[in-house]
């Protein structure tokens, strides 16, 4: 059966086959760095941009004279091209401020890569700015719709008959991710890519891989290590059958480890309108810690650390509207006249 890491092999391998030569070093020399995921929406991206070369400016071959040529200029027109845009089967596709910083960024880390590595001259890429994102506010549960949630897990109660003949099958399982995600803030990327030999419960660690492959200790809480001992011992043997050999710990109904996709189904499936209005996904169980844990300590940094932010400045965007509320709740912390 082939794994999900194997069908990303193939993708990105198929994408850089589309891509100019010189793309495969780049590709070769990041991916120590970059998780296949992220590799893979850089291939994208990049095939996009390039194609954008060929068709609208018209560019016959694409070498690293050619990326060397490129001004800012060239770009920004590019980013601008690709607000409002017709694909190859002539459909309109639009970006928004948030795809097209994403699209600029895989432009920035493949001339980071060409400039560093004397392949380029110029790096116009670095003088383009950002497009600049509108604010949104952060979206959490409260601890009454939490509650709804894992009762619905555990009931099954407004899921469709097919859907409930296979909740009935990962129900401990399903708890133990929900529970997890909500009480550590991993990322669920993070989370796919635990192994059984990652966890402690003598001492109530687990070791995570983060952004830029760099391993992290984390803490689980008291609820998170029961349900993860109860989907250990109950649901996890049964989803591994005869494959003993899996190192995974979260598995699926496949007897494969669960992946990134299946991860985001399921938190949809139990999120509906019956038990929040608001739009739940597992970035919004880590939304809903980092804010719990903002609130609790008060301390920026440590919600950094354990949110695995590389920069403070990261958290401090998001929590800004936690600090405006501490502000204001301050307001009459010195008074004047005495009551």
């Amino acid at each position: 059966m082939i794994t999900e890491t194997l069908k990303n092999e193939n993708t990105l391998e198929g994408l850089i086959d589309l891509l100019p030569d010189f793309c495969r070093d780049f590709f070769v020399g990041t991916s120590t760095v970059n998780t296949q995921r992220t590799q893979i929406r850089y291939a994208y991206n990049l095939k996009l941009f390039f194609d954008y070369l060929k068709n609208e400016l018209e560019a016959e071959t694409i070498d690293a004279a050619y990326m060397n040529s490129l001004t800012p200029k060239d770009i920004e027109e590019y980013i601008f091209y690709v607000s409002k845009y017709k694909d190859k089967d002539g459909n309109i596709r639009t970006n928004n401020s948030v795809t097209k910083s994403n699209k600029l960024s895989s432009i920035r880390a493949l001339y980071k890569y060409l400039y560093s590595h004397g392949i380029v001259e110029n790096n116009p890429a670095l003088l383009v700015n950002t497009p600049k994102q509108r604010k949104k506010e952060i979206t959490t549960l409260d601890p009454d719709e939490i509650v709804k949630i894992i009762d619905k897990i555990n009931s099954g109660n407004g899921l469709s008959k097919k859907q409930l003949k296979f909740a009935n099958k990962t129900r401990y399982r399903d708890i133990a991710i929900f529970v997890l995600l909500l009480t550590t803030g991993m990322r669920v990327s993070e989370l796919v890519g635990i192994n059984m030999d990652d966890i402690s419960f003598e001492s109530c660690e687990i070791r995570i891989l983060r952004k830029g492959l760099k391993e992290q200790i984390i803490y689980m809480s008291d609820e998170a290590e029961k349900a993860l001992k109860d989907y250990i011992e109950i649901e996890r043997p049964v989803l591994t059958s005869n494959r003993k050999d899996l190192t995974a710990l979260f598995i699926s109904l496949k007897h494969q480890r669960i992946s990134v996709r299946a991860v985001e189904n399921m938190v949809s499936k139990f999120t509906t309108s019956d038990v929040t209005v608001k739009h739940i996904t597992p970035h919004k169980l880590r939304s809903t810690f980092g804010t719990a844990l903002y609130n609790e300590t008060g301390d920026i940094y440590i919600t950094a650390t354990a949110l695995g932010h590389e920069s403070v400045n990261t958290t401090a965007k998001y929590y800004s509207k936690v600090d405006k509320e501490r502000v204001r709740a301050a307001r009459n912390v010195v008074k004047i006249k005495e009551d």
